[in-house]
């Protein structure tokens, strides 16, 4: 069996990311570098039915090369009813 080096990317098969709520985006962002991680990008808006005002979302790289996105609804989702998929809150 071959061993996959590289971090996992979205569309693999298995474990590629977890994501966290924070309620202050730009404090997660700088706490998670000031720890070790490297932000992929600038925050940027969420996409479809997380795209309230306010929402925002980014993901950074761990020390140990897995991926953590970094995610602030404050004023909610928007599911439909009919969606395909259930959102799983805490």
């Amino acid at each position: 069996m071959k061993i996959k080096k590289e971090p996992l990317e979205l569309e693999d098969n298995g474990y590629n990311h977890i994501s966290l709520f924070v309620e202050d985006m730009d404090s997660a962002i700088d706490q998670a570098v000031n720890a070790g991680a490297t932000a992929l990008s600038e925050k940027h808006d969420n996409s479809r039915y997380e795209d309230t005002e306010g929402s925002s979302s980014v993901y950074v790289k761990s020390p140990w090369n897995s991926l953590i996105e970094l995610q602030s609804i404050p004023n909610g989702y928007y599911y439909p009813e009919n969606s395909e998929s259930d959102v799983f809150i805490p």
